[in-house]
């Protein structure tokens, strides 16, 4: 790595400068995975992070909500022992310690990503990347300069006015994550694979679960059927479905919340103790120095080519901050499609996204690919 320190008399560093061949912005799957394989390819290769190796996929979504599910699953099976010859008596659960598993699986996780890292030779930074325009990016007090830059920046639960997360009486994921009690009852606002995954573990555990859907249908990206089979099996478990609904005003007291949902042009009222938003996602596109180059963004999500170039020379995107699907393992493909692209690889093909398979971790699970009707 050749390094340049810019010092004043008094020996204090004023600006370090540090060139690379490839510099990735995130260490989520996205960005760990390009990393990864630009340093496998012979790219002297730099990560940024800010916050978690692993992004948001293995600290606060994919791999903690599996184990939450996991735990839910385990306490259902648990009460249909009798079908399968077996006995159990005064079955419960310790919920501080459901949630603590699921931090531990975590971290555990993100800790792996490290080591990765420092056994792919991976230079790793901590710290907010900008973007500073002709392959120059700053991260705190240094500059790192490489002729192609990757963006995995990821995505952040989109907020609706109203529907704002406070922490305690309305949860975004981070908090239906990491609840310090089990609520008794819980409105889902959204049906997507968050919204359907927190219904299920929440519902799996004895709360009273109800969903609200402002499209015709719960899962809606799914193919019809699969969203009517879902939706008599959540019936069936208890739970209230509200579709072709919306939730208009939250009204809140200290332990609870009243929910005015529309529903067919009337107004239903709905008293729940916690308020789950789970209204799909935004790109983080904002404070990373965008306006410093070419980059477009459309809807929240940075604009690119089939081989995940933006509009600036030498300046790609990857994963959530490119849109829609927002899965883990598209993100570490397209990861990987990039860097072979910038090789100049014989033998690689843009990705083909009616390919990518997606799963859903409810009960009953979903697994789909390809087209839907």
């Amino acid at each position: 790595v050749q390094k340049t320190d810019r010092r004043h008399a008094y020996g204090v560093t004023v600006m370090t400068e540090e060139n690379f061949d490839i510099i990735v912005v995130g260490g989520g799957p996205g960005g760990y995975v390009a990393a990864i394989r630009a340093a496998q390819l012979g790219f002297n290769t730099a990560l940024v992070e800010r916050e978690h190796l692993g992004g948001i996929c293995l600290n606060w979504g994919c791999i903690p909500t599996k184990a939450l599910l996991r735990s839910s699953e385990i306490y259902h099976l648990l009460h249909r022992l009798d079908e399968y010859g077996l006995k159990a008596d005064n079955i419960s659960y310790d919920f501080k310690k459901i949630i603590d598993r699921s931090r531990k699986v975590a971290a555990q996780l993100s800790g792996g990503i490290k080591h990765l890292m420092k056994k792919n030779k991976v230079t790793v930074f901590d710290g907010h990347a900008k973007l500073l325009g002709k392959g120059k990016v700053s991260v705190g007090d240094k500059t790192l300069k490489a002729p192609h830059i990757i963006l995995a920046t990821g995505a952040r639960a989109r907020v609706l006015p109203g529907l704002e997360p406070d922490g305690k009486l309305v949860w975004s994921y981070k908090e239906a994550m990491t609840p310090t009690e089990m609520p008794k009852s819980v409105l889902v606002v959204g049906s997507g694979a968050i919204g359907v995954e927190f219904a299920s573990f929440y519902r799996s555990m004895g709360a009273e679960v109800t969903i609200a859907e402002v499209m015709d249908r719960i899962v809606p990206v799914e193919d019809a059927d699969i969203s009517a089979f879902v939706r008599k099996q959540f019936e069936k478990q208890g739970m209230k479905i509200l579709t072709s609904a919306k939730v208009t005003k939250l009204s809140k007291s200290t332990n609870s919340v009243t929910a005015d949902i529309e529903v067919g042009g009337k107004v239903e009222k709905i008293t729940v103790e916690r308020v789950i938003s789970a209204v799909g996602i935004t790109g983080n596109v904002e404070n990373i120095g965008l306006e410093n180059t070419k980059v477009k963004v459309d809807r929240g999500h940075i604009v690119i080519n089939q081989w995940l170039q933006t509009d600036e020379p030498g300046v790609y995107a990857i994963g959530d901050v490119a849109g829609p699907p927002w899965l883990a393992h598209k993100a570490s493909h397209e990861g990987v499609i990039c860097v072979e692209k910038i090789k100049g690889l014989a033998d690689v093909h843009p990705m083909k996204v009616e390919n990518i398979p997606g799963c859903t971790y409810c009960m009953p699970q979903i697994a789909s690919v390809g087209l839907t009707e």
